[in-house]
Parts: structure tokens; sequence; C-alpha cells
């Protein structure tokens, strides 16, 4: 009697067949975790994208301040990165 699903080769034994099955069953359960983390991916993305503009209508101002406050630290950390620069020239 075959498994279902797995067609055995004539001179095949049944401790073959079951370990083409398993790995082929593995392979199956890699497919739906690799599926699902992505479709998690996607939701998280959703999610954080619907936060953002919650956030931008709900506290503009707010809003803001996180923008130019990122952009200042940004502006920063350039400056300290062209000290560091041209302290090693001289």
């Amino acid at each position: 009697m075959e498994p279902t699903g797995v067609a055995m080769e004539p001179h095949e034994s049944l401790f073959a067949g079951y370990q083409r099955w398993a790995q082929l069953n593995r392979v199956s359960v890699w497919h739906c975790v690799l599926e699902g983390r992505r479709l998690m991916n996607q939701k998280v993305r959703y999610v954080a994208i619907a936060f953002v503009i919650f956030y931008l209508i709900s506290q503009p101002r707010a809003a803001a301040d996180v923008v130019n406050n990122a952009f200042s630290a940004i502006g920063d950390a350039g400056n300290q990165l062209g000290l560091f620069v041209s302290s090693l020239g001289s």
C-alpha cells in the first residue's frame, strides 16, 4: 500500500519512500513558514504606515518636531564625520 501523494518506484524500499515523503514535507513546511513570515512582514508594514498617517493627522506639530529633530541629528552626524575625516589628515 502506497502512502497518499507519494508514488514509490518498484525497486524502492518503504523506508526510502518515507525519506522522500519526509523531505517533501519539510520543504512544504519551510515554504509555509516563509510565506507566513512574508505575510506578517507585509501586515506589520501596513500597521506602521497607518500609525504614521494617524500620528501626522492627530498631532501635526509633534510630527514636524520629530522630523526636524531627525534631520538635525543626521546633520550633526555629518558634521562629526567631517571633523573626523579632517582630523585624520592633520
